[in-house]
């Protein structure tokens, strides 16, 4: 009897460790089940997170891929454009250089003519010549501006010096010593004909009135310097006899000199300091530009 209360109780403990056993076993499958939930949650996560960074990705992309591309279209269009306004520009010069020496030779054709003319009528040669060198001074800038590409403006040191030895061989005046220093100032157009004027008026005058007699120092000097107000001085004086109280301003030459002064604005002084002595101050065009550029009167 008391063996099988022994056998029993051994039946009923490994009862109670079977049941043990089973609810350990299920907890550890529940914690499995746990953990296996929470990786496939962390690798939905992190799958979906993927995916978002690739279409992020792939979104700029095509963001860049657009943007690289728009930019090509633009420069595209941006250097026909340039190439557009280059031609315009070169077509234009081409056409501006084109007029300058049709210009040229129609006054070159009168000054032929005016040489032509002047065998015929002996009483008019004077003003005929001091005509044909007017013309000259004129059409030396055009020759100057279609040999050039830059077709708007005139350096004087190029350009006076020429007309100084053009007019110096037209009144055949070897005898006198000509002094001629020039600045390479940029002058518009508008302006350089003026000045070539005054000067061939100025000059003119000198070798007609200044030496009634020939003497060994006999000197015409030109001068044309940049000051330091930003304006230009041009000089022209002589050692000669001077102007007469009497006859100054009455002239033609005089009477065009203080024209061609006023049309730019120049400063000009007449006086008589051991010699003629014209002496105009006067501010180029390209100068008054940039100062109203930056004084923003211009657009």
């Amino acid at each position: 009897m008391r063996w099988k209360l022994i056998v029993e109780e051994n039946m009923q403990q490994r009862t109670r460790n079977q049941a043990a056993t089973s609810a350990a076993n299920l907890r550890l499958a529940q914690q499995d089940m746990e953990l296996l939930r929470k990786d496939k949650e962390l690798a939905t996560t992190f799958t979906n997170g993927t995916i978002s960074v690739i279409v992020l990705l792939l979104l700029v992309l095509a963001l860049i891929v657009n943007s690289y591309f728009s930019k090509q279209r633009k420069n595209k269009e941006i250097s026909q454009k340039n190439a557009k306004l280059e031609h315009l520009v070169k077509e234009k010069e081409w056409l501006l250089q084109e007029v300058h020496h049709r210009v040229k030779n129609n006054l070159q054709t009168v000054v032929s003519l005016l040489e032509s003319q002047s065998g015929y009528l002996n009483e008019a040669t004077e003003a005929i010549t001091e005509s044909r060198n007017r013309v000259y001074a004129m059409s030396l800038i055009h020759q100057k501006l279609y040999r050039t590409t830059n077709v708007s403006t005139i350096n004087m040191a190029a350009y006076l010096p020429e007309l100084v030895e053009h007019l110096r061989s037209s009144f055949a005046s070897t005898h006198i010593y000509f002094d001629v220093q020039v600045s390479p100032v940029e002058v518009d157009v508008s302006q350089a004909i003026p000045l070539g004027l005054i000067l061939n008026e100025t000059i003119t005058n000198c070798l007609k009135y200044a030496f009634p007699h020939p003497r060994p120092d006999s000197r015409i000097r030109v001068w044309l310097q940049p000051l330091a107000s930003r304006e230009v001085e041009l000089l022209i004086a002589d050692n000669g006899v001077g102007i007469p109280a009497t006859g100054a301003g009455k002239g033609l030459g005089l009477k065009l000199i203080h024209g061609l002064a006023d049309e730019i604005d120049g400063n000009l002084s007449i006086t008589n300091d051991q010699g003629a002595c014209v002496r105009l101050v006067f501010t180029p065009t390209l100068q008054l530009q940039l100062e109203r550029v930056a004084a923003g009167q211009l657009v």
